[in-house]
């Protein structure tokens, strides 16, 4: 019973990880489109 339960915790824990890593790169890309576009409009400037 107490296995099943921590495997049920490690599998919540995995899934909020890879949630949590999903969102990091999103925002990573964001960051890099908004560099792109910042030094577009001052290269326009």
């Amino acid at each position: 019973m107490l296995w099943s339960d921590s495997v049920e915790r490690e599998e919540e824990v995995g899934r909020a990880a890879r949630e949590a890593h999903a969102m990091l790169r999103r925002a990573w890309v964001l960051l890099a489109v908004a560099a792109v576009v910042v030094m577009c409009v001052l290269g326009l400037r």
